[in-house]
């Protein structure tokens, strides 16, 4: 995948390749930037409808991308697209994710929201099976199993424990996972402003036409500042991806990506008094660990790909 990144990366941002410390640091950065994105929504959806939020996120990253990548790029390069009808799909599921984590948000801590959402890799290794025509030996079959099973411990079903909005943060990873696998499909044919623009586009069109229904706006420039915010904050993470990826191949900057909850927990703990309770760390273990697995038999497969002259070993 991060070659397929690099290959319709600008050439600013290609210049970055083999730095891996770089890569590393830019990836703490990315979960930084998603832990703030979700601690803004926690924050907006406790005062505006969930739906108006969702639209401030997408309506203004679609403006900043357009803004930004009709400079960077040229108007005809933003909006080129070789998979249109991909780029709408992945737009209905992108949306889809970013409605179900914030509405889960409405009720859960920011860690466990994180700890639920962290089961995507699991779902993208089951969605590549039918949709990348992958082949999935029994180690990564069993990391899978363990990592539902860390889930499982986090969500506590029938226990009345967690909130049943749990149940939203479950289908955002779902929807996630998939939206992954569909980028993997078109990433080496799309240049990154078009897979922003229509993600984007899809969101603002819809949520749009959907917004006199929605809900109050802000009435102050404090509140528009925060809207604002939330489409930038999403465009830099995304930025942050792509520049991580060229420098350091995703095997290695995969396992970063669970600095989120250290963010998601000092995040939950200072500003809304939520900590984790010993199940959530305990499930939210497992479920890292069996990511960890996960990203370890990617990188044994893509070492031994070029030896095994296009036929893949079970992993």
């Amino acid at each position: 995948m991060s070659e397929a990144i690099r290959s319709v990366t600008p050439a600013p941002v290609r210049a970055l390749a083999s730095r891996p410390t770089l890569g590393v640091m830019l990836m703490i950065l990315v979960t930084l930037s998603t832990t703030l994105q979700d601690t803004l929504a926690k924050a907006l959806v406790a005062d505006y409808p969930l739906m108006t939020v969702a639209w401030a996120r997408y309506a203004f990253a679609f403006l900043i991308v357009c803004a930004v990548g009709t400079v960077r790029a040229g108007p005809g390069r933003v909006f080129a697209t070789s998979h249109p009808r991909t780029q709408v799909i992945r737009g209905v599921i992108v949306l889809a994710s970013t409605v179900f984590s914030w509405a889960a948000l409405r009720h859960l801590p920011l860690v466990d929201n994180a700890s639920i959402g962290f089961a995507a890799p699991m779902f993208v290794t089951l969605l590549a099976i039918p949709l990348l025509g992958e082949v999935v030996g029994w180690r990564r079959w069993m990391a899978v199993v363990v990592g539902l099973a860390g889930v499982l411990i986090v969500l506590r079903p029938g226990l009345g424990v967690v909130h049943p909005a749990a149940g939203f943060s479950l289908c955002a990873a779902l929807c996630f996972a998939l939206y992954q696998v569909l980028t993997r499909r078109i990433a080496a044919d799309e240049s990154i402003w078009a897979q922003q623009a229509y993600t984007s586009l899809f969101g603002a069109v819809v949520l749009t036409a959907a917004l006199p229904w929605a809900g109050d706006l802000p009435d102050s420039a404090g509140g528009w500042l925060l809207f604002v915010l939330l489409g930038g904050v999403g465009v830099v993470s995304h930025g942050l991806v792509v520049g991580a990826l060229a420098c350091a191949p995703a095997s290695l900057l995969s396992p970063f990506l669970y600095v989120q909850l250290i963010w998601a927990t000092l995040a939950g703990f200072l500003l809304f008094g939520d900590l984790p309770d010993r199940w959530t760390v305990l499930g939210a273990t497992i479920v890292i660990g069996s990511g960890l697995y996960v990203f370890y038999r990617e990188t044994v497969r893509s070492r031994l790909k070029p030896a095994q002259k296009g036929s893949l070993p079970r992993a």
